[in-house]
């Protein structure tokens, strides 16, 4: 589609031949509505012009502190973030120019709603390694989806006592259960149990503070919350609460007994930067 070696309508076309023989799917569904959201951000461009480029965003998103902390962004970029389904992400777009839709939004979000990152840096970073870039896709899904919208704002995102997109954690849970793709990137979480794979921080970590982390219209937690309709198709198993933690031992004492060999949270793998 980015380069024009085949049309949305084949696409659509070739879609609606597999329904034919398989019968409607959800995922046939989410094809066609991904290709409306293309659309409409092609068309969106139109009325917003240059505006996306802008620091303020379409929406004119005032009253975010932004930082200007290049070490901050070189560990995004390297994918040394903390957060392997992060992590994950950010080294195979700098291995091969791609990355899946998932992990572009997870990956941007966590830039611009928990490190407070110009989104613009990322937006750019996005543009020179993607090999499927186009303006109206990056931009406007960095600018439309992620920047956070005035009324994000007004509920209080970002969150500053702690993590604000919480995809990072749930996503891998949904979307990469057994880590055989977060592992493919990060052989150095190979040796753990997969629960300490997924979130390493649980080495040096015990549970502090219970918090509610429901999904709601304009939540500041769950940056998807500004999308409006995913309520369903990856929360509605949540039990709407989860915890804060506190730093056990950072010189690399675990804080439950558990045998991870020779790895050392902090040597072996970066702690969360959040």
């Amino acid at each position: 589609l980015a380069f024009g070696c085949l049309s949305a309508r084949q696409v659509v076309r070739e879609v609606r031949s597999y329904e034919r023989l398989k019968g409607k799917c959800d995922g046939a569904s989410r094809v066609y509505k991904e290709l409306i959201f293309r659309d409409f951000l092609r068309f969106a461009l139109l009325t917003w012009g240059s505006k996306i480029f802008h620091l303020r965003g379409p929406f004119r998103t005032v009253g975010l502190e932004w930082r200007k902390d290049r070490d901050l962004f070189e560990q995004w970029q390297k994918g040394q973030t903390g957060f392997p389904f992060v992590d994950a992400g950010m080294r195979e777009l700098a291995a091969t120019g791609w990355i899946s839709h998932l992990h572009r939004q997870c990956c941007a979000a966590f830039l611009v709603r928990d490190l407070r990152l110009d989104w613009r840096w990322g937006a750019e970073h996005f543009e020179s390694t993607l090999l499927d870039h186009t303006p109206d896709a990056n931009y406007g899904n960095w600018s439309y989806r992620i920047l956070q919208r005035p009324c994000l704002v007004a509920a209080g995102c970002p969150v500053k006592e702690h993590l604000t997109t919480l995809e990072v954690i749930a996503w891998p849970v949904v979307h990469d259960a057994y880590l055989g793709h977060t592992l493919s990137w990060l052989p150095e979480l190979r040796a753990l149990p997969r629960d300490l794979a997924r979130e390493p921080w649980r080495l040096e970590a015990r549970a502090k503070r219970r918090i509610s982390v429901e999904q709601y219209k304009d939540s500041p937690l769950w940056f998807c919350s500004a999308n409006r309709v995913n309520w369903k198709y990856e929360y509605g198993w949540l039990d709407g609460h989860a915890w804060t933690v506190s730093v056990a031992d950072s010189k690399g004492a675990t804080a439950a007994p558990v045998d991870v060999g020779s790895f050392r949270l902090g040597l072996d793998y970066p702690r969360p930067m959040v």
